[in-house]
């Protein structure tokens, strides 16, 4: 989507080539390119054209004192990355301070940007480059590292030797999205020996680099990766890691060896022994596990000390193997080849026992044995689970608890009766929990499998603990729901079944549940079980039947019934047989918009709830409280019809029901039709006019009951499927007679403002005519009257360029109507909103009418209050709504000022 400073660039060159002699075009021209940051040749060359007739244009001077600054800190770059060093910090100080003014008035120029961003970085200071880095990201600026390269050389030259300087700059890589790059200074400074950036380093290797894929881990990469790892890693994470390298074949003696010895010099003597036993046995190794053994002796665990010899004792040396040892690798290799020939005959039940067998009498896991053995359990289906059972029992030995899971988990799944499968993977979870007791996915397990051999409370008791886990809440709940079912804890069941998405596979427990229910009469709790079934498949069984029934015998029960769970996470109980939630249209600086059915009504509507940060804000409350009762006190056709409101310092316990617009906001309309370039043709023309027209129609009515709107712009009215105008909110209103804002306070959208408003003089519905011709304006010409700069000033002070400048396209006669409402002075307007409709209607008449809607005249006037039903609104600033009675809208409150400003630019 283009800015408006982009639009307003088109329209000008636009309007330039129709009147190449305009200098006040080219000012124009010229500006928008330095706020843009554009500074080539064409804008330099325009500034020159210009300033040569308008001598004190005083952006084009400095403009071009930024161009010259621009090529110094081009040139002082250069000079830094060659000699090492930056020439004149003073000057670049100063330098700073002429960018920094330029960047006040100007916060979108990408050019003055770079200037300041390079200096910074000259300078060594990278919290305020960073910020630099990030408002050319924000204009577009993608290029950085070919801007910014030499400063970048220059800066890892400086900080060769400086941790922190590295660090740094680090950071700002990432910043920059250049991970590569930043990883690769880490590894050259911690080659060069610098090992104060060992912890960030170790930061992207594990962002990059996982021991479940620890394949992935480069060759090159390899030493340095166990190195920082050794020396940083946690040590459940070295240890994690040595494991999977081990089994892989990699050379980590070294580490392993190193790991070992800081755990016995810990007093951590059983990850030592953990760490060893997966080594090779050689006699360094043998060496290691007999001084462990004697620490072990030491610390008074004597058996621990025996369980160590014993293991050296059972692992003889590689060289001086026994012949029965040696004929036990002979056999497994013979094994091994028989498993390969069998697996290529496709005879796969024998290939897999092979391959189990050659796994399990190995001395080490072989991953090659183990990718075989999963391949062919995905293809196999076995007679008995004996096979599987071997390999979870094989793998609880090695203490690789998680792969002993899964074969054991496998082994249940297909024979759930074998009482030997059940008691193995049972205590191995006890043994799992013994150790770590705070495993979620292991509780979920757990309870998985008590479910399975129907011990209902203990399941409860584990999946309770499951469900506190956000990553498995959902699947923990539903196992949760099945267990509360089959031990008859009923309204558990149901409690539960509400917290989860329903899918097919839980409809049979549902159905047994509102079965349950039945039984007991609880006929609101059965229809809650049905209704979740038939969300996901109203034809279960006689599902459609039961609904009819329950609800001949106990209709009321049905409003209850609707509330919908997303509707009470938004407002509560307030939801409650009145709204089911849609989706989410937008939001706002007040509150979040959704659309939402109105169960009572049959109609969908669109509810705005206020944030619940504002909730306790008393300025939010009046503001939402305002624009729900003055709103709803205007009963015009093209005003958005308030339905409903509550108003509370309860979170969630505020918000307004209006009536649901479906089509686009006019800013979406305008964005739309100038997307492709500048463009509006005479249907489009037409199309304005008629949506003005409608505009000024519901302005009257609005004035003449003494509100006037204050914020009529492109975002805040909204156009239906029929072509409908509809104005939407009327949180900054100003009721005459009455003061809602105090004098001097500027509330509204600076582009679209009246100058009485900029000021905080006294207003009228002028004011919002004034708004009416910004929009005329920015519909005709692609981008309003002011879009950049002071835009406040301007507005009170600078006339804007006649809208056939920039469109030639439009007719004259409504070029007449636009300047006309831009009147500064409010007297050489439009009377009212009546006297600027009937212009329009004559302007439209004209052009023929709106062929788009089927209409040759204006819409027709507001007659009289629409038809509709009563409203009971509710509005409270207390926990405890009240209602409100209709009358009392006619007397409004003070409300706090609502402060609208520029966006203020912060250089420090």
């Amino acid at each position: 989507m283009k800015s408006i400073l982009e639009r307003t660039r088109e329209s000008l060159e636009q309007a330039l080539s129709c009147n190449p002699a305009s200098t006040e075009l080219m000012a124009s021209l010229a500006e928008v390119y330095v706020r843009l940051g554009r500074f080539d040749e064409r804008t330099m060359e325009l500034c020159q054209t210009v300033l040569d007739e308008q001598v004190d244009n005083a952006l084009l001077q400095q403009a071009q004192s930024i161009r010259m600054l621009i090529e110094e800190t081009e040139e002082l770059e250069r000079r830094a990355a060659r000699e090492g060093r930056v020439p004149d910090p003073d000057a670049l100080h100063e330098t700073l301070e002429s960018l920094r003014e330029f960047l006040t008035q100007s916060p979108d120029c990408m050019g003055a940007w770079v200037a300041w961003t390079r200096i910074h970085l000259l300078l060594g200071d990278l919290d305020r480059a960073g910020k630099g880095i990030e408002d050319l990201e924000r204009l577009g600026r993608g290029d950085l590292d070919r801007l910014f390269g030499g400063c970048f050389g220059y800066l890892e030259q400086a900080r060769q030797a400086d941790a922190n300087g590295t660090i740094e700059l680090v950071r700002l890589y990432q910043k920059m999205d250049q991970e590569s790059r930043a990883l690769l200074l880490l590894e050259e400074r911690y080659d060069e020996g610098i090992g104060d950036v060992g912890p960030i380093l170790l930061e992207f290797y594990q962002r990059l680099y996982s021991p479940g894929h620890a394949g992935q881990v480069p060759d090159e990469v390899r030493q340095r990766f166990f190195m920082v790892m050794l020396d940083h890693a946690q040590a459940d994470t070295l240890n994690d890691w040595l494991r999977q390298a081990a089994e892989r074949g990699w050379e980590i003696s070294t580490f392993s060896q190193s790991y070992a010895k800081a755990m016995v010099e810990q007093d951590q003597l059983d990850e030592a022994f953990n760490v060893l036993r997966r080594m090779t046995l050689d006699r360094r190794v043998k060496q290691m596990l007999n001084e462990l053994a004697t620490a072990f002796e030491q610390a008074d665990e004597v058996d621990k000390a025996v369980n160590v010899l014993r293991y050296i004792n059972d692992n003889v040396l590689v060289e001086d193997q026994s012949p029965q040892t040696q004929e036990n690798t002979l056999m497994l290799e013979a094994e091994r080849t028989m498993a390969e020939l069998q697996l290529k005959n496709g005879r796969y039940d024998e290939a897999l026992q092979k391959y189990i067998y050659v796994l399990c009498e190995g001395a080490q896991p072989d991953p090659e044995v183990l990718e075989q053995i999963d391949g062919l359990l995905e293809h196999v289906e076995l007679g008995d689970v004996e096979p599987l059972l071997r390999l979870g029992l094989y793998f609880r030995r090695q203490k690789d608890h998680p792969k002993a899971v899964f074969y054991l988990n496998q082994a249940v799944e297909r024979e759930p009766d074998r009482t030997d499968v059940i008691h193995e993977l049972e205590t191995l979870f006890d043994e799992i929990l013994g150790e770590n007791p705070d495993l979620p996915q292991l509780r979920l397990e757990l309870g998985r499998l008590y479910l399975k051999t129907g011990r209902w409370e203990k399941a409860i008791e584990e999946l309770r603990v499951a469900a506190g886990s956000l990553t498995q809440t959902d699947e923990a709940n539903r196992l949760l729901a099945r267990a509360y079912l089959k031990s008859g804890h009923l309204e558990q069941s149901m409690e539960r079944y509400r917290m989860v998405t329903v899918e097919n596979h839980d409809c049979e427990d549902l159905y047994e549940l509102s079965e349950a229910f039945m039984q007991t009469s609880a006929m609101r709790e059965a229809l809650t079980a049905l209704d979740l079934i038939g969300r996901v498949n109203p034809d279960y069984r006689d599902v459609r039947q039961r609904l009819s029934q329950i609800e001949e015998n106990g209709g009321s029960l049905r409003s209850e019934i609707d509330s919908d769970p997303r509707m009470r996470e938004l407002i509560g109980d307030l939801a409650v047989g009145r709204y089911r939630y849609s989706e989410r249209l937008g939001s706002g600086g007040m509150g979040v918009v959704h659309k939402v059915y109105d169960i009572r009504n049959q109609r969908s509507v669109a509810m705005k709830i206020l944030r619940d940060s504002l909730s306790s804000s008393s300025k939010a409350l009046d503001r939402f409280f305002r624009e729900a009762r003055i709103a709803a006190r205007l009963n015009h056709k093209n005003i958005v019809q308030i339905f409903d409101y509550n108003i509370s310092n309860v979170n969630g316990q505020s918000y307004i029901v209006m009536e649901y617009v479906d089509g686009p906001s006019l800013r979406e309309i305008i964005d739309r039709q100038f997307t492709e370039g500048f463009n509006t043709p005479i249907d489009f023309t037409s199309e304005v006019l008629y949506y003005s027209i409608q505009l000024c129609d519901a302005l009257e009515a609005s004035h003449d009951s003494g509100i006037i709107h204050r914020d009529i712009k492109p975002d805040n009215i909204m156009i239906n499927s029929l072509g409908e105008v509809k104005i939407t909110d009327f949180g900054i209103v100003h009721i005459e007679e009455a003061t809602f804002t105090p004098t001097g306070a500027m509330v509204g959208t600076p582009r679209y403002m009246s100058p009485e408003q900029v000021t905080g003089g006294k207003i009228d519905g002028r004011a919002d005519l004034y708004s009416v011709g910004v929009l005329l304006y920015e519909m005709l010409t692609g981008s309003p009257p002011f879009a950049s700069g002071d835009v406040s000033y301007q507005q009170v002070h600078n006339k804007p360029l006649p809208p056939r400048e920039i469109n030639p396209l439009v007719p004259k006669e409504i070029a007449g109507i636009i300047m006309r409402c831009l009147e500064k002075d409010p007297d050489r307007r439009f009377n009212g909103a009546k006297d600027l409709k009937m212009e329009l209607v004559q302007a439209l008449d004209a052009l023929g009418g709106c062929n788009k809607y089927g209409s040759h005249t204006a819409t027709q006037c507001y007659d009289g209050p629409t038809d509709g039903k009563a409203l009971q609104m509710t509005a409270s600033l207390d926990p405890g709504p009240t209602r409100i009675p209709l009358g009392e809208f006619n007397s409004p409150a003070p409300s706090p000022p609502m402060l609208g400003s520029e966006n203020e630019l912060d250089l420090d």
